[in-house]
């Protein structure tokens, strides 16, 4: 499952420079070299459980980028949850955003000394050309429960409030599955108003999570009744809305 959190627009090159002090950077100036071009700066922690350690150029310039990278996970356990910053800067004007990555299973988890793709930038067309971006492993979640980062994106409340989202879903459909009424079920995934439910206090962040995964579990269940009819209900409620499921 990912998020992405506001409009991202980036471009990138595989050359790695080494640099003093807390970051190791990955960065070459193309402005000098081809004009449509932007700078790339990829920022990685030494103590971050991730490393970015893998781009491609295709089809990239800098009205129309296109980033392909991997991050590879480096340490002695499996990442569940991670999120990547970014920050960009035009002639006029500075942005920036996330992307969130929640596996869907333990079993999709990020092992010890895996790699995870992702594409960013694929699907937007910017007027205003983008001159430099900077990227960097903001916020890793670890199959224990601990986590690392900055968390700048706010992930871990992104990821709270979608676990919970998730469980409200999960948990009327059970109670529903014990009276063996299918029509209730139905009614209940046809609800609009699970928003009812969000807490006075919630931050965005936790509330765009929540919606989030009420419309996961929801999409779910209703492609299982759609393939299957009723009888797929039970099956599909007790799989893993994500990998943190044995920890709770």
């Amino acid at each position: 499952m990912k998020l992405r959190l506001l409009p991202l627009f980036v471009a990138a090159v595989p050359v790695i420079v080494l640099s003093s002090g807390r970051w190791t950077t990955m960065s070459r100036p193309y402005a000098s070299q081809i004009p449509d071009k932007p700078e790339v700066v990829f920022k990685n922690d030494p103590k971050s459980p991730l490393e970015i350690v893998a781009i491609s150029l295709s089809e990239v310039t800098a009205e129309k980028p296109k980033i392909e990278f991997a991050v590879f996970n480096k340490s002695p356990q499996a990442v569940i949850a991670y999120a990547i910053q970014y920050e960009t800067f035009s002639q006029s004007s500075k942005a920036g955003g996330s992307l969130i990555t929640n596996e869907p299973s333990e079993s999709q988890a990020l092992q010890p000394g895996q790699s995870d793709r992702q594409v960013i930038g694929d699907d937007a067309t910017y007027s205003d050309p983008i001159r430099k971006v900077i990227l960097y492993v903001d916020y890793v979640e670890l199959a224990s429960g601990s986590n690392w980062g900055p968390d700048v994106s706010k992930a871990s409340e992104t990821l709270a409030g979608e676990r919970i989202g998730a469980s409200i879903v999960i948990s009327g459909v059970k109670r529903l599955l014990q009276t063996k009424n299918a029509e209730q079920i139905l009614k209940l995934l046809d609800r609009e108003d699970f928003a009812l439910d969000i807490p006075p206090s919630a931050t965005s962040y936790w509330t765009k999570g929540f919606r989030a995964g009420v419309g996961t579990v929801k999409s779910r269940l209703q492609r299982a009744y759609q393939e299957s009819g009723v009888h797929a209900f039970e099956g599909e409620i007790n799989k893993p809305f994500d990998a943190s499921r044995n920890r709770r």
